[in-house]
């Protein structure tokens, strides 16, 4: 994404979790990449349990 900051900015502004994973999933085709709408969903579902990690107490 740091390549293509217009792409970034584009899934950046859909609020949907549906279509942003279609919206993933079809930029990545158009790149030559192949993952599915569940791999963008397993990777956002890992960003929050990441992000959450950094604020909790141990």
């Amino acid at each position: 994404m740091q390549q293509r900051p217009e792409l970034a900015r584009a899934l950046q502004r859909i609020t949907d979790p549906t279509d942003f994973c279609r919206e993933a999933v079809a930029a990545g085709q158009a790149l030559g990449l192949v993952f599915g709408e569940a791999d963008v969903r397993m990777a956002m579902r890992q960003g929050r349990q990441a992000w959450s990690r950094q604020w909790s107490v141990r």
